[in-house]
């Protein structure tokens, strides 16, 4: 084709939107394989429990695919709804029957037993978590976004692979593993939006999340937290005395009810009086975050991310001349003895209704026995559901079934709840246990195998540690 009649100007504009339609179909395709993928493997592992008419679903699912081949060539429009149809077959699959409002799941890990529960008030759901065992060890994580599930996703989907790699390249696990895998986890999620939308028009550098991650390794737990999820332990205060339980927190809490976080502020940025903003009961970075640390949140930390659309409920004057937001996590290892019986990871919406105190009783009050302990985490969610809606006269059968119409975020937040029990310690690891993934997601929670994690351990089970490094038990006090 001769193109010497078009100006320069003319062909550059025709070669940038060719390199940015290029890279929006990778994009698609990419996310298209992705969630092709992850909707297998819930599918297969429901399969497995006997909890849909596989038969059925086969049916319906051919039929679709004869649909689609028939219209392929019949417009781009009908084969996007069709393909949608069948993603959303595969969702309902995934929800119990009746809809429940809450969702849970009993298994095992290398140090025992763990239980997992969710509940969410965000349609799609902004909580994220994920426990991933091997023979060796046991990693965990409460992925809390907000202003959209994008980040949460993002994080969740990457961290465990970025803290392989610092640990195969360093040659041991640390709590500056940890750390150095969030750093990662931020530099990694700029550089994407970045790339997807480089005219800022997806609102993707509104979007954010606060995280806890722990790894149980060698009978020590690392942890790393950034935002106001946390994570307490259970523990005996006597050797021989099974009825007395104590608490420590191991994470900080970045909340800005924090005093201490909001000295932080007010020492940091003593010029502007806007900086923290008391709304919707609470105090705001700008109005908009009641956190002090975040992965994301773009628009916060870095001028060329600032929302400058005087129309947007994000938009702020006045360009950044710092970071309002930090990514600094606060990380912790923690040397494990018989005495510490479980692991409590939530989202900040599970501990706005419960004290940490309650929830540790609770857990120890049911965990005499494997029986006791089933559906612990759904129990300690329902106590916190239940919580919410005290003063409200909704009855608590009709809320996990979705029966009141109401808007759920009007009462409470999204709440994930991990129990993690420590009942191996004096065994160690059980080396024959299988590798196992259990993730939340919108309506289900999914234990489907997934390689790439199984080889991730395998590169794990390489590593010899060169030195253990032991600290001291404490109640976290920096919190800024």
């Amino acid at each position: 084709m001769d193109c010497s009649f078009f100006s320069e100007a003319t062909l550059e504009v025709f070669e940038n939107f060719g390199r940015l339609l290029k890279e929006k179909i990778i994009e698609i395709l990419t996310r298209f394989a992705a969630n092709v993928r992850t909707k297998f493997f819930e599918s297969i592992d429901y399969v497995k429990n006997k909890s849909i008419q596989f038969k059925e679903f086969v049916r319906l699912t051919i039929v679709d695919i004869r649909i689609t081949v028939g219209i392929w060539m019949r417009g781009p429009t009908r084969l996007y709804w069709t393909i949608i149809r069948i993603f959303r077959r595969l969702d309902d699959n995934c929800a119990d029957k009746e809809k429940s409002l809450l969702h849970y799941f009993d298994g095992n890990h290398t140090y025992g037993t763990l239980s997992i529960a969710t509940a969410h008030a965000h349609v799609p759901t902004q909580d994220k978590g994920q426990i991933l065992s091997g023979p060796f060890g046991t990693f965990f994580g409460v992925f809390d976004g907000h202003n959209g599930n994008k980040t949460a996703i993002f994080v969740s989907d990457m961290i465990f692979g970025y803290v392989t790699k610092f640990a195969s390249f360093e040659r041991k696990v640390s709590r500056e593993i940890l750390a150095d895998a969030i750093a990662e986890a931020e530099r990694e999620y700029i550089k994407y939006i970045e790339r997807v939308d480089p005219g800022r028009t997806t609102g993707m550098s509104t979007m954010g999340t606060c995280c806890s991650i722990g790894f149980i390794w060698r009978n020590t737990l690392y942890i790393a937290n950034i935002g106001d999820s946390q994570a307490v332990i259970g523990r005996l205060s006597g050797r021989n005395n099974s009825k007395n339980i104590i608490s420590d927190v191991l994470t900080a809490n970045h909340s800005t009810r924090m005093e201490k976080v909001r000295q932080g502020y007010q020492t940091s940025f003593p010029r502007d009086k806007s900086v923290l903003v008391y709304d919707h009961s609470s105090w705001r970075v700008k109005g908009f975050i009641p956190v002090s640390r975040t992965i994301g949140d773009a628009y916060l930390k870095y001028s060329k991310h600032r929302v400058k659309d005087k129309r947007s409920k994000f938009y702020f004057p006045n360009d950044l001349t710092a970071p309002l937001l930090s990514s600094q996590p606060y990380t912790l290892s923690y040397d494990l003895d018989p005495a510490d019986k479980f692991i409590i990871v939530a989202s900040h919406g599970f501990w706005d209704q419960i004290s940490i105190h309650k929830a540790v009783q609770i857990v120890h009050d049911s965990s005499s026995s494997s029986s006791s302990r089933e559906g612990i985490a759904g129990r300690l969610v329902e106590e916190a559901l239940k919580q919410a809606i005290r003063y409200t006269g909704i009855r608590y059968s009709e809320l996990v079934k979705k029966k009141c119409r109401i808007r759920l975020r009007s009462y409470y937040d999204d709440m994930t709840v991990m129990v993690i029990f420590l009942d191996r310690l004096l065994d160690g690891p059980d080396h024959n246990a299988l590798h196992q993934c259990v993730r939340s997601s919108n309506q289900c929670i999914s234990t489907a195998f997934d390689p790439d994690h199984s080889d991730l351990f395998k590169m794990l089970n390489a590593i010899q540690l060169t030195e253990k490094t032991s600290v001291a038990r404490f109640t976290v006090a920096d919190f800024m």
